[in-house]
């Protein structure tokens, strides 16, 4: 009898015991990853467990501390680099960029790849602390020669207390704008910019050409907290070229090849339809030449602007939008969530000097005054883009902690591609 009581308080002392281990370690698991413990009665909801766990998913993630995102700029004038930790400026170096004829290129990129020991198959040299921001050989890393001028073969070279630093904060993707001039981030505030919804499971129907806009990806999206890369820019000329081709020949007045492309053919045929209705015969693919082509052909006419999404290096969104007063350069500019939360977040970021390409200048009849660089205002960039209540609503219920946008006239760079984000060049 007295051996079965000791039994039945050992078994007592056990389960209690276990029960403040389980609680413990409960308490632990959430206060390491500053998470808020949830309790949830499952039997006063009638859910599925699907969509239970994503709740349950939801509200922890929501109660994460999302730390202020990492922004590093570069100034090729200075030869120096600056990281920024939200708006606090962590650290600064010397760095050694490219010298003439491997000029680095200029722009926003991030970081597609870390190595703490890397070889160059280019140039069979060592790179430690390497962090690659093209797949064509342009990166960061260490060097033992860091003068204070241009003397790289298109890298950034860093001192090696500075890159090891750098290495030891960064993340993938994390932003690395290159200018020819200092800039640092700041708040940016626009009632264009974009707010998160608190819903995160969507249904995202593939949309019919009708609508404006196509959902890349077809498939349910199920709660994904990776950062969004928003992109809005011009619509490529070929585009639209090849959308007045299909006009024209409908009208029977273009019998060439629908290859986007604006040669004699394609200007011969615009000064047909011009003369035909009675306009002045220019010849120019302009915006009102456009409208009344569109009209006549009943065809819809393509916008002048684009606003492209990616997750993950993967396009997920695409939607047509209106550029007012197309002929104005919109210049480039780089924003970022800040002080993101489950319903609300602040933007900071910063406007970066841009060549415009020849060719979408004059595509786009863009006036530039004499000015071989431009220095935009991201203020009235914003404000002349026209975005749908729609498309508004689609970006901002996917929006999440870390995502950032860039708004340029210099279309998609030749290194965005598989494996990158939108790699925006200013040349």
């Amino acid at each position: 009898m007295i051996a079965f009581l000791r039994a039945r308080l050992w078994l007592a002392i056990f389960c209690c015991l276990y029960a403040f281990n389980s609680t413990a370690l409960g308490l632990a698991y959430a206060n390491s990853n500053n998470l808020k413990q949830v309790r949830i009665n499952t039997d006063s909801m009638r859910v599925s467990s699907l969509e239970n766990d994503l709740k349950t998913k939801t509200i922890l993630t929501s109660e994460k501390a999302h730390p202020e995102p990492l922004q590093i700029y570069i100034s090729l004038d200075n030869q120096e680099m600056t990281v920024f930790r939200g708006l606090e400026r962590i650290f600064s170096t010397n760095i050694s960029s490219g010298k003439k004829g491997y000029d680095t290129p200029r722009g926003i990129f991030s970081v597609l790849e870390k190595r703490k020991r890397h070889q160059s198959n280019i140039y069979n040299a060592s790179m430690p602390f390497m962090q690659r921001l093209t797949w064509s050989g342009i990166a960061l890393h260490q060097s033992n020669k860091v003068p204070n001028y241009p003397a790289s073969h298109g890298c950034i070279r860093l001192p090696r207390k500075s890159a090891k630093m750098l290495y030891n904060v960064t993340s993938y993707r994390d932003h690395v704008i290159i200018a020819p001039e200092r800039i640092s981030p700041n708040v940016i505030e626009h009632p264009a910019l974009f707010q998160p919804h608190k819903e995160h499971l969507v249904n995202f129907d593939l949309r019919d050409s009708k609508s404006g806009y196509d959902i890349i990806d077809s498939t349910i999206r199920i709660y994904n907290d990776k950062p969004l890369r928003i992109y809005i820019t011009r619509k490529r000329p070929s585009e639209i070229v090849q959308n007045v081709q299909i006009g024209l020949k409908q009208l029977l007045l273009y019998e060439g090849d629908i290859d986007g492309a604006f040669g004699k053919k394609t200007r011969d045929a615009i000064v047909a339809f011009q003369k035909l209705y009675g306009y002045k015969q220019t010849g120019k693919l302009d915006k009102s030449f456009r409208k009344r082509l569109s009209i006549k052909s009943e065809r819809a006419m393509l916008r002048d602007g684009v606003i492209l999404v990616r997750q993950n290096h993967k396009p997920i969104y695409k939607a047509d939008i209106d550029i007012e007063r197309p002929t104005e350069p919109l210049g480039s500019h780089f924003l970022i969530t800040s002080k993101f939360n489950s319903s609300k977040t602040k933007w900071i970021g910063s406007t970066i000097s841009t060549k415009i390409p020849r060719s979408v200048v004059r595509f786009n009849d863009i006036e530039l005054n004499g000015k071989k660089r431009i220095v935009g205002n991201i203020q009235q960039a914003l404000s002349r883009l026209k975005l749908s209540k729609d498309i508004k609503f689609e970006i901002e219920r996917m929006l999440t902690a870390g995502s950032s946008l860039a708004i340029s006239d210099n279309g998609i760079g030749t290194e965005t591609g598989k494996g990158t984000d939108f790699i925006v060049q200013t040349h």
